[in-house]
């Protein structure tokens, strides 16, 4: 029989696969979707194997999506190893996987793993998002704030968009948004659904991450952005943040706001709902600066950080002027489907006490997350203007 490839675990021992070649190329499927060697492909984006004529061998690796491609390599395999063999071998999900045999490899990047990951699940994003009651309430609280925050402001900078939740109804209100993302497909579909609602006039996109927005945007408009936006990912996905204060400073007008969502560190009711629900482990992993999360085809890293971290990474250009709470009382999205026992009347309870717990700041640091609202001063380190100059007090 035919000699299978073989990859090395990460304990050593390697596991024979089936493979097809294409050129240079070697591909297997992977039947496991939790395997060891699959994950370590997704995070680092190389695996070591024995590839029959070659021996062992370093292999940049990759997941392959193009469903084309994977409905050609269904097909290829079938025909070398028989249907038969197929059916026994195949059965239930299967992640295609690309070997490319080289010398040298580069381990993927926390970035690179960030930027898969939103590629990947860039079309359905949209659809996920209001499948989720907890996530979408919260979005929604946020949008009010921004809606009020920026009444008369333009334009705006905003950072991570995604498929555009809160981008849409800032165009719809009037303003001229760029809008960055480190995700060319998901800036596809925001652009798509900008020109569905009649408001792609008014939009701008850009490639690019938040510690990099001056490759993004070199020349910003005259005077400078009148205020910046980012909710729930790009300011925790980012890992250096170190960075995202002077890149901000050079975008920003003077006295422009800058508003957006940070993960709290730990968040007291995060924590009690993980311990309730059965997680301790996930518990003590709020108390950490940095927590990997598996997603959909990519484990990707946050940073939760709190409110005295982005005075320090904004530096003396920014003065924080509201930590605002998101919720309080609401458990991680994450856990969202672990509620159904309380039925819609007990979500509408919940909300109704969160809401009430939500118009609180000082209560900011106890929930999953809070918005935070800073103003860019005219230099660094000098005097503010009053903090409720220009677009108003962001209201609760």
């Amino acid at each position: 029989m035919e000699a299978a490839v073989k990859v090395r675990m990460g304990d050593g021992i390697s596991r024979p696969l089936l493979w097809a070649r294409e050129g240079e190329r070697w591909f297997v499927f992977a039947t496991d979707p939790h395997a060891g060697w699959l994950s370590q492909v997704r995070r680092r984006g190389w695996v070591e194997a024995e590839l029959p004529g070659i021996g062992q061998v370093r292999c940049e690796a990759e997941v392959v999506e193009a469903s084309e491609v994977v409905d050609r390599l269904r097909s290829t395999f079938r025909t070398k190893y028989g249907t038969a063999s197929w059916e026994r071998h195949f059965t239930g999900p299967l992640t295609l996987v690309a070997l490319l045999p080289t010398l040298e490899v580069s381990s993927r990047s926390v970035v690179a793993r960030t930027r898969g990951e939103f590629d990947l699940v860039a079309r359905r994003y949209h659809a996920r998002l209001l499948s989720r009651p907890t996530e979408l309430y919260a979005k929604e609280r946020v949008l009010r704030r921004l809606l009020d925050l920026f009444a008369t402001v333009d334009p705006l900078l905003e950072i991570g968009p995604g498929s555009g939740f809160e981008t849409l109804p800032l165009l719809a209100a009037g303003h001229h948004v760029t809008a960055v993302d480190v995700s060319e497909p998901m800036l596809g579909v925001l652009r798509e659904r900008a020109e569905e609602a009649g408001v792609a006039a008014r939009l701008t996109t850009r490639s690019g991450r938040l510690a990099r927005l001056g490759e993004a945007i070199e020349q910003p408009p005259e005077g400078g952005f009148g205020g910046a936006c980012s909710t729930f990912g790009a300011f925790n996905l980012e890992p250096e943040a170190v960075a995202v204060g002077s890149e901000l400073f050079r975008l920003l007008r003077p006295r422009a706001r800058l508003a957006f969502t940070t993960l709290n560190r730990p968040g007291l009711f995060p924590v009690l709902w993980e311990a309730a629900l059965g997680h301790p482990r996930a518990a003590l992993r709020r108390l950490e600066t940095s927590r990997e999360v598996m997603g959909e085809g990519f484990p990707i890293d946050s940073y939760p950080r709190r409110p005295d971290d982005w005075d320090r990474y904004l530096g003396d250009g920014f003065r924080r002027i509201a930590s605002l709470p998101v919720s309080v009382l609401l458990p991680p999205v994450d856990l969202d489907r672990r509620l159904g026992g309380l039925g819609e009347r007990g979500r509408r309870a919940l909300r109704s006490i969160d809401l009430w717990l939500s118009e609180r700041p000082s209560l900011s640091p106890f929930g999953e997350w809070s918005l935070l609202v800073y103003e860019r001063l005219p230099s660094p380190g000098s005097t503010a203007a009053p903090a409720d100059r220009g677009v108003g007090r962001p209201r609760v």
